[in-house]
């Protein structure tokens, strides 16, 4: 299997113990909104009163948090990830989109640091399809309750 991304392929070869690991570390990592005044740190599965004051405020009742980095779990080299996120960021302001900045990284905060786009209002499916344009594994989708979940492909 592979996946395209850009001008590169990237060979994606299905291995259960890898994706046992990459599903224990998404769920692991903490998930960072960096909303005007602060950070709002999030976790899978715990109610977050900040995320969802936040969703409130801005009245609407969900957000997805999506990177363009690393696709497929894949590591790969800095100029390509850079490239990736700057049209997936163009790609969310062509729809309208209200939208913020974050990042993703390890539960103790360590590399890689991964940017991501957070996005106010949009509907499953058009997270899913840009989650999928970029090659991801997951992203995180928030609820109107501020609950953090993983969206699996």
């Amino acid at each position: 299997m592979s996946k395209s991304v850009g001008n590169k392929v990237l060979a994606i070869m299905p291995n259960v113990s890898t994706d046992t690991h990459i599903r224990h570390a998404f769920h692991a990592a903490r998930y960072v909104i960096q909303a005007p005044g602060t950070d709002i740190v999030l976790h899978i599965g715990q109610t977050s009163a900040a995320a969802q004051e936040l969703l409130t405020a801005l009245n609407v009742n969900c957000a997805a948090l999506i990177t363009a980095y690393n696709p497929g779990g894949c590591v790969i080299d800095n100029a390509t990830n850079k490239a990736a996120q700057n049209a997936l960021q163009r790609d969310v302001k062509a729809l309208g989109l209200t939208c913020m900045q974050g990042y993703n990284c390890a539960k103790d905060g360590s590399p890689p640091i991964e940017p991501t786009v957070v996005m106010l209002g949009p509907t499953q499916t058009l997270a899913d399809a840009l989650a999928q344009r970029y090659g991801q594994l997951a992203y995180v989708w928030v609820c109107e309750k501020g609950i953090p979940a993983l969206r699996w492909f």
